[in-house]
């Protein structure tokens, strides 16, 4: 599902056949989907403000250090702080460590197996609605 350019489970038309991380997810939202820049303050009250629409459709009250905001750099990472969002450096081209972080971070098992050489998901099911 599509709205106002915060993309629920799913994703949008196009992506709906594509196997990937955002799978994983009850919500995720792209800073180039809702055409605003980091470190932009007003994208950063966006997502807050969506992601806590979203929890409260669900019945939840998701407070900002309950949302774990996740990118390859520092300036939009320390924005996000400031907002009171947890946040988690990846680095580009180590997904699988960012993988093993986000493992960390959620408490949840994400890779089948934990050899170097591996790229899989574990299980379907989505991870909580606050990250």
């Amino acid at each position: 599902k599509e709205s106002n350019n915060a993309v629920e489970a799913g994703g949008t038309q196009e992506e709906a056949g594509k196997e990937d991380i955002r799978r994983q997810f009850d919500f995720y939202l792209s800073s180039a989907n809702i055409g605003m820049r980091k470190p932009e303050k007003r994208v950063y009250e966006y997502t807050i403000k969506e992601i806590q629409k979203f929890g409260k459709s669900k019945g939840m009250d998701i407070q900002p250090n309950e949302i774990l905001f996740i990118d390859d750099i520092g300036t939009n990472l320390r924005t996000a702080r400031q907002f009171g969002m947890r946040t988690m450096k990846v680095t580009l081209g180590k997904i699988r460590d960012a993988v093993v972080d986000l493992q960390e971070q959620v408490n949840m098992k994400l890779l089948d197996d934990e050899s170097p050489s591996t790229s899989q998901f574990a299980g379907s099911a989505p991870l909580p609605s606050k990250i």
